[in-house]
C-alpha cells in the first residue's frame, strides 16, 4: 500500500501516480511539479486505484494546445519567412529553419499564457530547437524529392546535345549575352512549364498538346497585335533594315578577306531588296528613274524575321564560308527586323496593360522562341517512346531495384515477402522506364506544393505522436 502523489506535467496535465511504480524524483528533475491539493488516496489489492474520472482523464485540450499551436506558429513562420529581404545573403532553407525556431518558441510562450500557466522560457527554447530540427529534416526531405524528381524528368526527356545547343543560342539571343549550358537547361524549363512526355494510359494531354497550349496564347496575342497594326496602316521601307547590314560589315572589316565578304553581303542584300523593287507600271510599261520600293506590312516583316532566324540557326555551324556568311547576315537582319517591329506604337484595344502592338509582338516572339527548344525535345522524346527506343538504364539498375525490393520484403516477411518485394521492385523499375510515368513523377516530386508539404511533414508527424503519448509514461 502506497500513498499516491499528485503531479503536474510540464504541459499542465495533472495526474495521481503511484511512487512504487513511477519515479517521482526523476519526474521532478524533468520539470514535473507536485500538486499539494487533493485528498491522499490509498491503493490496495482489493479496491484497486481509487482515482476519480477527473484525475485519470488526460487533459486533451491542453495537450492539443501545446502541440498544435506552437507547431502552427512554426509552420507559419517558415512559410512566411521573408526570403526576398535576405536573397543572396542567407540560404532560403536556413532562413526557414531559423523562422521555424523563432515561431515555435513564440508559440510555446503564447500557449503557456493562453493556458494561464507559469511562463517557462526554458520550455519555449526547447520547443524552438525542436521545431528548428523538424524544419531541417523537412528541408532535407524536400531537397531529396527535388533531386529525385529532376533526375527522373531528365532521364525521361533526354534533350540531347543538339537541342541543348539550340537552347543556348536562343537564350543568348534573348538575353544579349552568352549563356552557359546549365542556365539554358531544357529539362529544368520542362519542369517549370510542367510539360510531361507522352500520354499516360490515354488519359490527360500529351506533352505535345501541353506545348501547343503554351504556344497558342502567344500566337493569338501576336495576331491580334498585327491586325491592329494593319488597321493603322503601319508600313516600313525594307531599306530601313540596312542597319543589320552595316553592323555585319563593320564586323567583317577586321576579318581576313573582309572586303570579299563585304561584297558578298552587299550582293545578298541587293537580292533581298529586288523582291520589293518595282521597275514597271501595272501595265508592264517600264518606270522611268529609280525603281519604286514597296513597303512591308507588319505581318510581312514578322514572317521575314522568322525566316531569317531559322536560316541563322540552320547555318550557324555551316562549314562552307558562303553559307556561314549567309547565316550571319540572316542573324543581323533578324535583329534589325525585331527592332523595327518594336517601334509599332499602335495601342492594341482590349489589352489590360495598354501595350503597343510592337511590345506585344516582341513579347510573343520571345516567348515562343524560348519554348522552341523544349518543344523539339518533347517531340523527340515522344517519337522515341512511340518507337520503343526510349533507351533504358543499364542492366544493373533494374536488377538492383529488384534485389533491393526482395531484400526489404524478405526482412519483413520471409520468403513470401521477398517474392512480393522483388516483384514490386521490378514493377517500379518498369514503370519508371516509361517516359510518361517518369516525367509525371518528376513533375510531381518537384511541385512546390509537394515540397511545402514535405517540409511540414516531420512537424505534423511529431505533433500527432506527442498527442497520443502519455506524458507520465517512462
Amino acid at each position: 500500500m502506497a500513498a499516491l502523489v499528485m503531479l503536474r506535467s510540464p504541459k499542465g496535465v495533472v495526474k495521481a501516480v503511484d511512487p512504487d511504480s513511477f519515479d517521482v524524483e526523476s519526474a521532478l528533475r524533468d520539470g514535473f511539479a507536485r500538486v499539494p491539493e487533493g485528498p491522499t488516496r490509498e491503493v490496495t489489492t482489493d479496491s484497486g486505484p481509487a482515482l476519480t474520472q477527473r484525475q485519470t482523464n488526460r487533459d486533451f485540450g491542453r495537450i492539443v494546445a501545446h502541440e498544435v499551436l506552437p507547431s502552427a506558429a512554426a509552420a507559419g513562420a517558415s512559410i512566411l519567412a521573408p526570403e526576398a529581404a535576405l536573397a543572396g545573403r542567407v540560404a532560403p532553407w536556413l532562413l526557414r529553419m531559423g523562422a521555424a525556431g523563432v515561431g515555435g518558441a513564440a508559440g510555446e510562450l503564447g500557449t503557456q499564457g493562453l493556458m494561464r500557466e507559469r511562463l517557462d522560457p526554458g520550455a519555449a527554447l526547447s520547443r524552438g530547437v525542436g521545431e528548428m530540427a523538424a524544419q531541417g529534416l523537412g528541408e532535407g526531405m524536400a531537397g531529396l524529392s527535388n533531386m529525385a524528381g529532376t533526375d527522373l524528368y531528365k532521364k525521361a526527356l533526354r534533350p540531347g546535345a543538339k537541342v541543348t545547343k539550340q537552347a543556348m543560342q536562343t537564350q543568348t539571343r534573348l538575353t544579349g549575352a552568352p549563356v552557359a549550358a546549365d542556365v539554358a537547361d531544357v529539362s529544368a524549363q520542362g519542369l517549370r512549364e510542367r510539360v510531361p512526355v507522352g500520354r499516360l494510359f490515354k488519359m490527360g494531354p500529351s506533352g505535345g498538346e501541353v506545348m501547343a497550349d503554351l504556344v497558342a496564347p502567344q500566337i493569338a496575342a501576336k495576331q491580334t497585335a498585327i491586325r491592329a497594326a494593319e488597321r493603322a496602316r503601319w508600313r516600313i521601307n525594307p531599306q530601313q533594315l540596312a542597319s543589320g547590314v552595316s553592323e555585319l560589315k563593320a564586323e567583317l572589316a577586321s576579318e581576313i578577306g573582309g572586303a570579299q565578304k563585304a561584297a558578298l553581303v552587299d550582293h545578298l542584300w541587293d537580292e533581298f531588296l529586288n523582291q520589293y523593287r518595282v521597275t514597271t507600271y501595272p501595265s508592264g510599261k517600264p518606270r522611268p528613274g529609280a525603281p519604286k520600293i514597296n513597303r512591308m506590312t507588319a505581318s510581312e516583316l514578322d514572317d521575314q524575321v522568322l525566316r531569317w532566324q531559322q536560316q541563322a540557326d540552320y547555318n550557324a555551324e555551316a562549314m562552307d564560308p558562303n553559307e556561314n556568311l549567309r547565316g550571319r547576315l540572316a542573324k543581323a537582319l533578324a535583329r534589325a527586323g525585331r527592332a523595327n517591329l518594336r517601334t509599332i506604337d499602335t495601342v492594341v484595344g482590349g489589352d489590360p496593360a495598354r501595350r503597343t502592338a510592337g511590345e506585344i509582338i516582341a513579347a510573343a516572339n520571345d516567348r515562343m522562341s524560348s519554348l522552341h527548344p523544349l518543344q523539339d525535345a518533347i517531340g523527340n522524346a515522344e517519337v522515341r517512346a512511340a518507337g520503343g527506343t526510349e533507351g533504358g538504364a543499364p542492366w544493373f539498375v533494374p536488377a538492383g531495384r529488384t534485389a533491393t525490393g526482395a531484400a526489404l520484403g524478405g526482412a519483413g516477411g520471409g520468403i513470401p515477402g521477398a517474392v512480393a518485394g522483388g516483384l514490386a521492385g521490378f514493377a517500379t523499375d518498369r514503370a519508371l522506364a516509361n517516359p510518361a510515368v517518369a516525367s509525371r513523377a518528376g513533375i510531381a516530386l518537384t511541385d512546390r506544393r509537394v515540397q511545402d508539404l514535405l517540409r511540414q511533414a516531420p512537424r505534423g508527424v511529431a505533433a500527432l505522436l506527442q498527442m497520443h503519448k502519455d506524458p507520465y509514461s517512462q
